[in-house]
């Protein structure tokens, strides 16, 4: 089994491959090393990390952060490790502004609540305005561990009930707002309320938008990798589940870290045994079937830097 057919065909091709799965188990070296082999066949290719491990820097040797850098022995490969909290930043998105009248009412709190996963919902926000402005012609995507994902995909119904919430306070505030307008200049309290509830709804559907992008075969394809073993597996068929749920295409699983046949050491034999009886669960288990399932030996060694990526690309892609 090989990815070689989700890239092959420049035609057919997905603009963005995202990479997910449980922690530790080679996501970031799966991207990687994808986006190596996409570039040297003509794709102009963005990888883009929004772990805040960020790993990405570490697998290519060199520091990357929260700009656009080249990877210079790639030609047409750029990378980005997108800062989440950085992103919410940008977006500015509060439940209220910070206005001397809510703190009068004892209501100080609102400016200052965070809405939890919305950081990472701007991360997801930012990667699709990569894609959708068109400047590359793949985007890999490597992702948080699979619970940050999935967060993220509930995060729009999670909004529908804060920005409801938001709307209710607002209207019982609003006679407030009138009552004391004309303390401050043009009834700047209530405009900027008004402005901080218009912003939740931006965002909002910016998110929409890109569930829509993620869900979407022709636009995005989504990696599933895993190790051979019972948390791993126990964990990839729970995300399975629930990419299904939220209707997100996956069509391959990489399985990483098997150990090759034909090893003498007496402890690798036997853990490549437990890992023989895993492979066949997964291939039995109805989570898994249909999937494309490619297995990649574990290595002599840590896998770093563009030629050690390539070399892993053989076994993605061969």
């Amino acid at each position: 089994m090989s990815l070689r057919p989700l890239l092959e065909d420049r035609d057919r091709a997905p603009r963005m491959v995202m990479f997910g799965g449980k922690g530790g188990v080679g996501k970031t070296t799966c991207a990687a090393a994808s986006a190596i082999w996409a570039a040297r066949r003509g794709y102009s290719t963005l990888i883009v990390s929004i772990d805040p491990a960020h790993s990405l820097s570490d697998s290519f040797g060199f520091s990357i952060g929260n700009r656009v850098v080249e990877v210079g022995e790639v030609p047409g490969l750029s990378a980005l490790e997108i800062d989440p909290s950085e992103a919410l930043r940008e977006a500015d998105v509060r439940a209220a502004p910070s206005v001397p009248l809510l703190d009068q009412f004892g209501l100080a709190e609102l400016s200052s609540l965070t809405i939890p996963g919305m950081d990472e919902a701007m991360a997801f926000v930012k990667m699709v305005e990569c894609m959708e402005r068109g400047d590359y012609d793949l985007v890999v995507f490597d992702t948080a561990p699979t619970g940050h994902t999935l967060r993220f995909l509930s995060l729009p119904d999670f909004l529908d009930s804060w920005v409801g919430t938001v709307l209710k306070i607002r209207m019982k505030l609003s006679h407030i707002f009138n009552i004391f307008k004309g303390l401050f200049s043009r009834g700047r309290e209530g405009e900027e309320f008004e402005d901080a509830y218009k912003k939740l709804e931006r965002v909002k559907g910016l998110i929409e938008k890109a569930k829509a992008v993620l869900k979407d075969p022709s636009q995005t394809s989504f990696v599933l990798v895993t190790i051979p073993e019972a948390m791993a597996v126990a964990e990839s068929e729970r995300a399975l589940e629930a990419l299904a749920e939220y209707e997100i295409p996956v069509r391959y699983v990489v399985v990483n870290q098997v150990v090759p046949e034909g090893v003498e050491c007496e402890l690798c034999r036997a853990r490549r045994a437990m890992q023989l009886r895993w492979l066949g669960e997964m291939r039995s288990s109805e989570a898994f079937k249909g999937l494309e399932i490619i297995e990649v030996p574990l290595f002599d060694r840590e896998v770093r830097g563009v030629a050690d990526l390539e070399r892993f690309a053989e076994y993605l892609f061969r």
